[in-house]
């Protein structure tokens, strides 16, 4: 019993670990791409979906599925050599560094009398959303499986630029292209009559493994990375954590920190399937105001790390450096005392001062000269006017008679009038 019960309970670990392990596109169950049947003029001609998968040291797979593909062409089209061209477009690389790729399938008369299938892959150039031509041609290994309705493609992987290990293939399409026998034994030109999807790209992804089991592959990026921010108002950002691996990850997000800021990552982990990304709000505010002025920076960086199935600890391939801006008030001014500002006042103007006083200095000099030369002439004109109201003896002269001299009185009669 006890044998039976741990086969149970190892089968539900086991089917639990299937269960959530994420899945990336590569069959019909699971395609890059899908679209709506019935709009196409032939059931040959109509897209259902398409993928890329069972990859190989050196080769990948492109399917292209129709709703039905006949094994025969019909004897009455036959004179008009009708010819399909089944195309796939996909693209590969990381960033910047991604180059454009088509496969392409020519299938004229098909039959034990048929014409012989040829199978490329080219590189090419959008031209807006639309192909561009197509350059670089080269063959490659084709199948046209009409039991089961898929036009398939063996490519090289040195053919659409070697891919290595972490890589992906991504943004696929597919279109179908029909011409037959116009005038004389030219074909006409060949028309598009079926698009999947019928607009844009398929949201489905391949990560090419290389000769790895598993592949590992977690990126930053953020809407924006420079912000102003208050104490009460946050700087705030979105960073993106894509992981474009083949596991599903559990990602715990790390900063750096600056004196006086504060760093809030919501939420600092996040578990992400393969080929999938999370969201999350980076907040820096400037906090203390005791240190921080206004105009000061702060460079953060933020990165993630994670742990691998085999239970390795590994970094995201990048960091983000986000830039913050203190906007801060002005520190109050404190209240000044009177007469300290009277005297920081008398101070900064202290040169001044002196020029002043020296100035004061010099006209209370110049008026007390003039002022007592004044009151010198004042007292002379007051002597002479007594002297005139005297009769102008009033004081005996020197040098003898008369003025000019000092002189004896003039006899008796002088002398009584002096004593009256």
């Amino acid at each position: 019993m006890m044998k039976k019960t741990s086969l149970i309970a190892l089968f539900c670990m086991i089917s639990s670990v299937f269960l959530f392990m994420p899945v990336q596109a590569g069959d019909a169950n699971h395609p890059d791409f899908e679209d709506s049947d019935g709009d196409a003029p032939l059931e040959e001609q109509d897209i259902i979906s398409g993928w890329m998968g069972d990859e190989k040291n050196d080769t990948i797979n492109v399917v292209l599925q129709m709703v039905s593909l006949p094994a025969f062409t019909s004897p009455g089209d036959v004179p008009n050599f009708p010819t399909t061209e089944y195309r796939i477009y996909f693209t590969v690389g990381q960033g910047y560094l991604r180059t454009n790729y088509v496969a392409v399938a020519k299938v004229p008369i098909r039959g034990p009398f048929g014409l012989t299938l040829s199978y490329q892959v080219c590189s090419h150039v959008y031209n807006g959303t639309e192909p561009g031509e197509l350059t670089g041609c080269t063959s490659t290994t084709g199948n046209y499986a009409s039991n089961v309705g898929q036009v398939n493609f063996t490519i090289d992987k040195s053919d659409i630029g070697s891919p290595v290990e972490g890589d992906l293939a991504e943004d696929m399409w597919g279109e179908v292209y029909f011409s037959q026998k116009g005038s004389g034994f030219n074909l006409t030109t060949p028309e598009r009559v079926d698009r999947g999807p019928d607009s844009g790209f398929g949201d489905g992804k391949w990560v090419f493994r290389g000769t790895s089991a598993n592949v590992y592959r977690v990126y930053l990026s953020a809407d924006h990375t420079v912000e102003n921010a208050t104490a009460v108002k946050p700087a705030e950002f979105q960073l993106t954590v894509m992981n474009n691996g083949t596991s599903r990850l559990s990602v715990e997000l790390h900063n750096t920190t600056g004196a006086g800021w504060t760093v809030q990552l919501t939420p600092a982990t996040v578990t992400v399937d393969s080929l999938a990304n999370k969201t999350v709000l980076v907040k820096v505010t400037p906090k203390d105001l005791r240190t921080l002025k206004n105009g000061d920076t702060f460079s953060c960086q933020v990165w993630g790390t994670y742990r691998t199935e085999e239970n390795d600890t590994k970094e995201s391939e990048n960091r983000i450096t986000f830039v913050t801006t203190a906007e801060l008030p002005a520190p109050p001014k404190t209240k000044e005392d009177p007469f300290a500002g009277f005297l920081k006042e008398l101070k900064k103007n202290m040169n001044t001062i002196i020029m002043l006083i020296v100035v004061l200095v010099v006209v209370g000099i110049v008026y007390k000269v003039a002022r007592g030369g004044m009151l010198k002439r004042k007292e002379k004109k007051m002597e002479e006017a007594r002297m005139k109201e005297g009769g102008g003896n009033t004081m005996p002269e020197r040098g003898g008679p008369g003025r000019g001299g000092i002189g004896v009185g003039k006899g008796p009669q002088s002398a009584d009038k002096a004593s009256r």
